[in-house]
C-alpha cells in the first residue's frame, strides 16, 4: 500500500478496521527528530491510502481516537520542542485541540 513506511510508526485502530502510518519520512533538522507523512487506510476497502498530513513527527492511536502533532519550534533555551496537537475521534475527521503543544 505505500513505500518507505516507517516501521516504528504502524498502528490500527482500536477496531482494527484502519491501519495508520507514517510514511516518506526524514530527518526535520530542527527537532532532529523523524517526521513523515501521517496516512490512514481502511482495510478491505480503501484502494489507495489516504494523506492526513505532512510533517507528522509522532502519533497514538487508541480507542478514543488518534492523536498527532506536527513540529512547529524548538526553543533551545528551555531545551524543548513545541508542535500542534490534532485528534479526530473518528480518525478521519482532525481538528487542533492544543497549540503550541510541548507533551507527547
Amino acid at each position: 500500500i505505500a513505500t518507505d513506511v516507517d516501521s516504528d510508526y504502524f498502528n490500527l485502530s482500536a477496531d482494527a478496521k484502519t491501519l495508520f502510518f507514517l510514511a516518506d519520512t526524514d530527518t526535520n533538522p530542527d527537532s532532529e527528530a523523524t517526521e513523515g507523512t501521517l496516512y490512514s487506510y481502511v482495510l478491505g476497502k480503501d484502494k489507495e491510502p489516504r494523506d492526513i498530513e505532512d510533517g507528522v513527527e509522532f502519533f497514538r492511536v487508541s480507542g478514543y481516537g488518534v492523536a498527532y502533532y506536527v513540529f512547529e519550534s524548538y526553543d533551545s533555551d528551555q531545551y524543548k520542542s513545541y508542535y500542534e496537537a490534532f485528534f479526530g475521534r473518528d480518525g478521519e475527521k482532525f481538528e487542533s485541540v492544543m497549540d503550541p503543544a510541548t507533551a507527547y
